[in-house]
């Protein structure tokens, strides 16, 4: 609600922390935000085109008039940042766009939905102050790790724990 050079800033700081808290490779860590930060353009140049333009002495104030504009920029957010690791995976798998985009869709569709549904809470606290921005943490992390274990699990009851093949299920 800044404008895009705030969300670039927080958006690369938190994945580069949670990349090396993770020990991920330095190229994952520059393609995850490059891709966050291409998202968020997309969704900038949305509101932009809906006549919502945010900057850091100008932020957007969220009301009922604002939110389709936001709804909308959300859906570009969701189809952009999927589309990029999408097709990323397309060409390391050697599979196809279509096939890699809705592969992880439910998992993907869940969690942002989960995350949006917080969007209300992070509203209020940022235009509280914010300082109390790391009391959303807890709960957003909560949310993630939720869905990542959900993921994990449907993963599991279609592979063999063992060797990791597909298993009866899955061939059915």
């Amino acid at each position: 609600f800044m404008g895009l050079p705030i969300a670039l800033l927080i958006q690369a700081g938190v994945t580069l922390a949670a990349g090396v808290a993770d020990r991920r490779a330095t190229w994952r860590n520059t393609f995850n935000v490059a891709q966050f930060s291409l998202s968020w353009a997309a969704t900038d140049l949305v509101l932009l085109a809906c006549g919502r333009h945010a900057t850091a002495t100008h932020p957007l104030n969220v009301s009922g008039r604002t939110l389709p504009a936001i709804a909308i920029a959300g859906l570009v957010y969701f189809a952009f940042n999927n589309g990029f690791v999408s097709g990323a995976l397309t060409l390391r798998n050697h599979s196809t766009l279509r096939r890699e985009f809705f592969a992880d869709f439910g998992f993907q569709a869940l969690s942002t939905a989960a995350l949006l549904g917080l969007g209300p809470v992070v509203v209020v606290v940022v235009e509280r102050g914010l300082s109390l921005l790391p009391l959303l943490l807890f709960p957003l992390a909560a949310v993630y790790a939720t869905a990542s274990m959900t993921r994990q699990r449907e993963r599991e009851s279609l592979h063999d724990a063992l060797t990791g093949l597909p298993n009866r299920r899955m061939l059915l």
